[in-house]
């Protein structure tokens, strides 16, 4: 059920704002790791993140370069956001999928399908951001809105 929730929320990440989505990204990332581990469902691959400490560390990271990436001029705020919202929500549902039907390629190749279906879903914004920014060197007063079609 707890897995059904966090794919339920993954899937609403698409309707908000890049920053936010790559916030939620990396909240269904964490969730669904640290239901996954502390279940004893999965176990964690990275080995980067071997205790709770480190794993709360990577996380906050995240979050702050997230805020830092969303002070970046355009293009590539957008770029850095749609990439790292991209991977982070790629591997969360990649967790979800595992938490589903245990450890198994199925959820990999599922993740790695969600991260790069995103990606190609954002081209539109990044294409739009760097056409903006050409834009604003010539009229700086300009303001740039992206609206999804």
């Amino acid at each position: 059920m707890k897995a059904l929730c966090v794919l339920l929320l993954a899937l609403l990440c698409g309707c908000a704002n890049l920053r936010d989505t790559t916030h939620a990204a990396t909240a269904l990332d964490a969730t669904t790791t640290a239901i996954g581990v502390t279940s004893g469902l999965a176990v964690e691959a990275n080995p980067l993140i071997s205790n709770p400490a480190i794993f709360a560390g990577v996380m906050l990271t995240r979050v702050l370069a997230t805020e830092y990436v969303d002070t970046l001029p355009e293009p590539a705020r957008t770029t850095y956001l749609s990439g790292m919202s991209s991977v982070w929500l790629g591997a969360g549902i990649s967790n979800v999928m595992i938490l589903l039907l245990a450890s198994n390629p199925i959820g990999l190749a599922f993740g790695a399908m969600t991260g790069l279906g995103w990606w190609a879903s954002t081209a539109e914004r990044r294409e739009f951001a760097a056409l903006c920014a050409d834009y604003m060197r010539m009229n700086p007063a300009l303001v740039c809105t992206y609206t999804p079609t």
